[in-house]
């Protein structure tokens, strides 16, 4: 059953939401900066670790918000829970990829 997964599948989409808005910050302060400043590219790469490591723990905190919700996780989507967090990591990732490049592309044409 299909049912129980909506947990996951929110918990990814606000976890992809504020990595999204954290990427278009990043981006555009990339975008801005006219030659390398240390500072700036040691934000993006902590920045970045962070996104991933929110990415990885995404399966804890799924599991994490199901056993809160006393609901038994083994059983949720199927029993296919473990795949659903793994593309839903996926999605994190993509959306701060996709976000940082459209940020620091829009940045850089001026727009």
């Amino acid at each position: 059953m299909m049912m129980d997964c909506g947990y996951a599948v929110g918990l990814t989409l606000v976890l992809a939401i504020a990595v999204a808005v954290a990427a278009w910050f990043v981006g555009r302060a990339t975008g801005k900066m006219r030659e390398a400043n240390a500072w700036v590219i040691l934000a993006i790469i902590v920045v970045s670790l962070v996104v991933l490591q929110l990415g990885a723990r995404l399966a804890v905190m799924t599991l994490w918000v199901y056993g809160w919700a006393g609901v038994d996780p083994l059983g949720v989507c199927g029993g296919q829970l473990q795949v659903v967090t793994f593309g839903g990591t996926l999605v994190v990732i993509a959306a701060y990829v996709a976000a940082f490049f459209w940020s620091f592309r829009r940045t850089r044409k001026g727009a």
